[in-house]
């Protein structure tokens, strides 16, 4: 049985540059759930998830990203979830915030809770490959619980060399595998939006492929 006071924060620094890495690694000194991982490289959000998913040892993953924040109760809330109704993959509503700190309605996924099953998860796919812009429930593997036994039993990790859809590949490699989602109603996620670039840039590392990560995704959600 999973619980949420047994979580544990494993801390990906990424060769930061303002002082991230001390801030975290003071928490660590206070809370042994804590563990920051100094990356030798900055290779982006996917190299960084991966380091994340090795040194995973809990039942479920969660990730969140860099500026994100999520909940209070957001972690109590999904592994109650996750223990009722056996989900593989357990997922909440999540918030838009912009960066001058104003926020809009949760993005509505669905109106109410509810528990797919594997045809309902396919019924899903085909509405997003219909309308992608429309569907956020494969745009993204923020603010969700995945079950760690299924990751690393088939081997699944984000394509690091990808600066796009790098999300949408790794969620149907999963979703091969998974067999009940659950999605319960409530915003417990909050994703920051930046106006400009000025803060947050996409590095293409001088290999514009990297840019059509949406090629990738297509295999993947073929082969799901």
């Amino acid at each position: 049985r999973l619980l949420a006071e047994d979580h544990a924060v494993t801390v990906i620094d990424d060769c930061s540059t303002d002082g991230s890495a001390a801030m975290c690694e003071s928490y660590a000194l206070r809370d042994d759930r804590v563990r920051v991982i100094h990356s030798s490289a900055n290779r982006g959000p996917a190299a960084a998830r991966n380091l994340g998913i090795e040194d995973s040892r809990g039942e479920a993953l969660f990730f969140v990203d860099a500026d994100d924040f999520i909940e209070n109760d957001a972690l109590a809330l999904l592994t109650g979830c996750h223990n009722k109704y056996h989900s593989d993959i357990t997922i909440a509503d999540f918030a838009r915030i912009k960066d001058d700190g104003s926020d809009s309605n949760p993005a509505g996924i669905f109106a109410d809770n509810v528990l797919l099953t594997k045809q309902d998860i396919q019924d899903e796919a085909i509405r997003y490959l219909e309308k992608p812009n429309k569907f956020p429930l494969f745009w993204y593997s923020w603010g969700r619980l995945f079950r760690t036994s299924i990751v690393k039993n088939n081997h699944i990790r984000y394509n690091a060399n990808l600066r796009t859809f790098e999300d949408v590949t790794f969620n149907f490699d999963y979703l091969i595998h998974a067999k009940r989602m659950f999605f319960l109603n409530k915003c417990l996620y909050n994703y920051l939006i930046y106006d400009s670039f000025a803060s947050a840039h996409m590095a293409i590392n001088d290999s514009p492929q990297n840019l059509f990560g949406y090629r990738q995704a297509l295999v993947s959600i073929s082969n799901f």
